[in-house]
């Protein structure tokens, strides 16, 4: 009955071990990080490159995040984001229309609320 009871232990944290997934950042592509640049707190951050996204989770006020890895970004991006429950968003005017690659390097861009009533982000690109 203990060996059983062990070996259930140890299955369940075998598995919340292997299931937590840490982001591999490849340092040779678009590294992509957000600054809040705005006094809300955001939730739920989705960046999307139109060629693939990457959630960023929440970031408080003022803050900055880490550098997530992206195979091809512009400069400028869709935004989602959740501020006081309400979903916000950035919609770049041109879906990328004649839009240039970045090429690999170290980028940010600053997240901005344009208009809290319209629930309408600004983004603004920076190469850092």
């Amino acid at each position: 009955m203990k060996n059983i009871f062990l070996l259930t232990i140890f299955t369940c944290l075998s598995l919340g071990f292997f299931s937590c997934k840490k982001q591999t950042i490849n340092y040779d592509s678009v590294l992509i990080r957000l600054k809040n640049n705005s006094t809300y707190n955001m939730d739920s951050i989705l960046i999307n490159t139109s060629k693939s996204s990457q959630n960023y989770g929440n970031l408080a006020a003022g803050d900055t995040t880490g550098y997530r890895s992206f195979d091809v970004a512009y400069a400028t991006a869709f935004v989602n984001a959740r501020i006081d429950g309400n979903h916000f968003v950035f919609q770049p005017d041109s879906n990328f229309t004649n839009q240039t690659y970045l090429e690999n390097g170290k980028y940010m861009y600053l997240i901005e609320v344009k208009n809290y009533d319209t629930q309408e982000l600004n983004l603004i690109f920076q190469e850092e």
